[in-house]
């Protein structure tokens, strides 16, 4: 319809005519590219946000978990020190089942790793749809020390 207009005004060389269905055109794209930049934002904006709660999830359950290992751990030097105690007040011989019981008690758990949302949003390199770089560098920094206690833990596990 709009061709049919502007070959019509061509042909009248109502060149006034032509200006406005060109403009009426170039109007209806501008706006057309607007709303589709308008509907990107507001997706982007409600995946940020799906993130974030996320995120607030995974360390509510990150700091469940890390408070279990604080526990853990304390009855683990709490078991080796009672070991230790034994053996040394003689109350305990080396080569006994309940030496051995108590030895295989103080197995090493190492803490769960780091978050996997963070490790998603670094992997797709989308950690700029969090829009506040004070948080991008707090959870980097997390992740680093995540995966540093990650490696050291498995490293004392093989020993």
């Amino acid at each position: 319809m709009i061709l049919r207009s502007i070959t019509k005004h061509v042909k009248d060389q109502n060149w006034f005519a032509v200006f406005i269905d060109f403009l009426i055109v170039v109007v209806g794209v501008f706006i057309g590219i607007q709303v589709a930049n308008w509907n990107s934002d507001i997706t982007e904006q409600a995946r940020g946000e799906s993130i974030k709660t996320r995120l607030v999830a995974e360390f509510i359950e990150i700091e469940y978990e890390l408070a279990r290992h604080v526990d853990a751990v304390s009855d683990f030097i709490n078991i080796g020190e009672q070991l230790s105690e034994d053996i040394l007040a003689g109350q305990i011989e080396w080569d006994t089942k309940e030496f051995a019981d108590r030895l295989s008690s103080l197995r090493w758990r190492p803490p769960s790793g780091g978050s996997n949302t963070i490790a998603e949003l670094i992997s797709q390199g989308d950690m700029d749809i969090l829009h506040s770089p004070s948080l991008v560098e707090k959870l980097l920094r997390f992740d680093t020390l995540a995966n540093r206690h990650t490696s050291n833990n498995l490293a004392l596990r093989s020993l």
